[in-house]
């Protein structure tokens, strides 16, 4: 870490550890979440398995790219795996979203990240500190599975286009968050949160 980051207090990163919200609001203040945005984040900060259902235009793909920050940003070692059931998703929505929200870090924090094209890594640790983006298929469930971090977390987006045995395959063994855009499944609340 810079001296710079250094120089922000322990109490801050501790506060954004749970508070995924007062994070959006102080890294990026001229964009404050919307009240479902707050809400959301209040749900991954005390559930481990998050499942929103939303409509499109509505912030989605912004919160979970703040998402992916927020969890780099909080978390030592770290990882992500986030798919969806298109790379048109996948890259042009999510990835995409993710690089905006980068540049838009002040630059101190922004520089403890590098942006790549189907990884998002912290540069201290890159080997075990990151995001990795994987098209989600039937014939290769394996794309996430072998992901292991002490914090793990799983962005899903676009959920209903995503088979079943991608869920399976990075599940086992894990407690992890889990995040998914999800319009038509049915809400099991031993599985997920809806929101």
């Amino acid at each position: 870490m810079t001296a710079a980051v250094r120089k922000l207090s322990e109490d801050i990163f501790e506060q954004w550890y749970d508070n995924p919200d007062q994070f959006d609001r102080d890294i990026w203040p001229e964009a404050l979440p919307e009240k479902w945005q707050t809400e959301a984040s209040g749900l991954i900060a005390s559930h481990p398995r998050v499942a929103i259902r939303s409509g499109h235009g509505v912030g989605k793909t912004a919160w979970l790219a703040r998402r992916i920050i927020w969890w780099g940003m909080t978390r030592h070692p770290w990882k992500i795996g986030c798919t969806a059931p298109s790379s048109s998703t996948l890259f042009d929505a999510l990835w995409s979203e993710l690089a905006k929200w980068h540049s838009k870090m002040p630059e101190a924090l922004k520089a403890q990240f590098e942006w790549k094209s189907e990884r998002f890594e912290w540069r201290a640790s890159p080997a075990v500190s990151y995001a990795v983006a994987k098209t989600a298929r039937r014939e290769t469930p394996e794309a996430l599975a072998g992901l292991h971090s002490e914090n793990m977390l799983y962005i899903i987006d676009e959920a209903p286009g995503v088979d079943e045995v991608i869920f399976e395959t990075s599940a086992r063994g894990h407690e992890y968050g889990w995040l998914e855009n999800d319009h038509d499944r049915q809400p099991d609340p031993q599985q997920r949160v809806f929101f």
